[in-house]
């Protein structure tokens, strides 16, 4: 989904050289039931894919489902209309000055001491 594809060509590359069964592909998919997991690439701070309600929703679905879901890019935990997803990876982001934000896992699980 990362419109300048940065991460997700060399996450795959890598895969295939570990000869992990994987697909790459910019299309968002009707459903993810049928993966094993999921890694999602979606951009950086000025080039970057926004999830509408439609796609966040079926990735709720799939972590609903016990699917595992590696989820980068540094917009989407700032989006306000998708709280239902990005509340089960357990991390808040926090407003500081400047250009980014900073990402800390919240104390009771298991990235309580995770900042970015």
């Amino acid at each position: 989904m990362d419109p300048n594809t940065q991460s997700g060509p060399q996450i795959y590359e890598l895969l295939q050289q570990m000869e992990v069964n994987s697909i790459y592909t910019t299309a968002y998919p009707e459903s993810f039931l049928s993966y094993q997991a999921v890694i999602l690439c979606l951009g950086t701070q000025f080039s970057f894919h926004e999830l509408n309600y439609g796609q966040a929703t079926a990735l709720r679905d799939y972590l609903n489902q016990g699917g595992d879901l590696y989820m980068e890019g540094r917009n989407i935990w700032k989006q306000d209309d998708i709280d239902f997803l990005l509340e089960k990876f357990s991390i808040n982001t926090v407003a500081i000055p400047g250009l980014y934000p900073v990402i800390e896992g919240l104390d009771s699980n298991l990235y309580r001491r995770f900042s970015i």
